[in-house]
């Protein structure tokens, strides 16, 4: 497992947004 990285977990956050919106 990698470390979370800011970009990573924006567009991880981003993603899991998006589908929680929908």
């Amino acid at each position: 497992m990698t470390p979370p990285t800011p970009p990573r977990n924006l567009e991880e956050e981003q993603k899991a947004k998006a589908l929680r919106g929908r």
